[in-house]
């Protein structure tokens, strides 16, 4: 039977390509970036070619992308550098979109003596403008906001904001976890006017376990671990040269036509998206139609989000139901419940997200699919 993969913002099926190229790293270019002979030349070499092409595709410098283990990493490594260098009465500002990587290693890696401030949403699922003036002072040291939400697919005015940050406190530091974002909407960090952003592989058809960071020229950061100079000391350890060559293919694979790659992903989610909100009655749709163009959150009422997914697995239809990093964890989803969802459609909420292996001929036979599957469950339920 064939799989109807529709969990794309989770993690995408690589890319042959990109396979193919980390298959010949791997095979041939074994040597150890740090070594002086020509082997080590030449894997520091390849990792150089991917900062360049993820560099021109975020509009930065080559110098200014490090490479990491994922983009939680590259968050925690962010979060724990302002904090390291906070001093007493200091505040850091994020918001309740946050992703776990941001939002608990805040809290985690906090002392008594730091505060965190956390901005509201409002019921759209964008950052409430003047409580996030309000919670900027002179001790506001770091400031965190997620570019594209990873559950409803929200885009943030992430240039407005850090303007009106800047402008209260020039000295603030800006950070956006771009994650979901990296690949599906344009980007260009200095038109954003930030300091620090991170973005992921496997977000792109790219391999697992590789992530990024983008830091500004002029903006210090403090490693989160020590014992090696590589990537500048930010990021001690021998890199992923495999791993960082296939973040560099996929990226480079996107970066060729990037605006058909979003547009057929758009077209895929709107064609989606339309038909099943015509097709099946009692409903709640959470995502804005002004959203990133691979995420789809929906309320499918009087129907717990974990049966619906097993029975649309068992037809090899393979959905979410909310963050993935968390979904295992019985906690209050922070992120339905800023935008006022009650708990029962906090319960029946999932998540369908759509990638470059979906295509716009197979939406009619999934939506019949989930009519079907629905009405099952809603009879047996009443």
């Amino acid at each position: 039977m064939r799989e109807y993969y529709l969990d794309n913002s989770s993690t995408t099926k690589i890319d042959e390509v990109v396979l193919e190229e980390m298959v010949n790293v791997y095979k041939n270019e074994y040597g150890n970036p740090s070594s002086l002979h020509s082997l080590g030349l030449r894997t520091e070499k390849i990792i150089n070619n991917s900062k360049t092409i993820i560099a021109e595709f975020i509009g930065s410098d080559r110098g200014e992308i490090f490479f990491t283990g994922g983009g939680t990493e590259s968050n925690n490594i962010v979060i724990s550098s302002a904090l390291k260098s906070a001093k007493n009465n200091d505040n850091i500002v994020i918001s309740k979109f946050e992703h776990p990587s941001v939002y608990e290693s805040a809290f985690q890696l906090i002392n008594k003596d730091v505060e965190v401030r956390i901005v509201e949403i409002d019921r759209n699922g964008y950052i409430d403008e003047d409580d996030f003036s309000s919670k900027i002072d002179e001790n506001t040291i770091l400031i965190s906001m997620m570019l594209v939400n990873n559950e409803l697919g929200t885009i943030q005015n992430i240039e407005k904001l850090c303007r009106k940050a800047k402008a209260i406190n020039k000295d603030v530091l800006f950070h956006s976890d771009a994650v979901q974002a990296f690949g599906k909407i344009k980007i260009n960090v200095k038109t954003l006017g930030i300091d620090y952003m991170t973005f992921s592989s496997h977000k792109i058809s790219g391999p697992q376990g590789v992530g990024g960071l983008y830091i500004k020229k002029s903006s210090k950061i403090i490693p989160l671990m020590y014992g090696g100079k590589q990537e500048k000391a930010i990021r001690p350890g021998t890199e992923n040269v495999a791993g960082i060559a296939g973040f560099g293919k996929a990226t480079e694979i996107i970066a060729s036509d990037f605006n058909e790659y979003v547009r057929i992903l758009r077209d895929i989610k709107s064609d989606f998206v339309c038909e099943f909100g015509k097709s099946i009655k009692n409903i709640k749709i959470n995502s804005s139609d002004k959203g990133a163009p691979h995420i789809f959150n929906v309320s499918v009422f009087g129907i717990r989000a974990e049966i619906l997914l097993h029975y649309l697995e068992m037809k090899k239809i393979f959905i979410s139901t909310g963050t993935t990093c968390s979904s295992k964890a019985k906690k209050e989803n922070r992120v339905l419940s800023a935008i006022g969802l009650t708990d029962d459609e906090i319960q029946s909420t999932i998540r369908i997200s759509f990638g470059i292996n979906n295509n716009i001929e197979d939406n009619k036979y999934l939506i019949n699919e989930f009519i079907n599957i629905i009405d099952e469950i809603r009879k047996i339920m009443k």
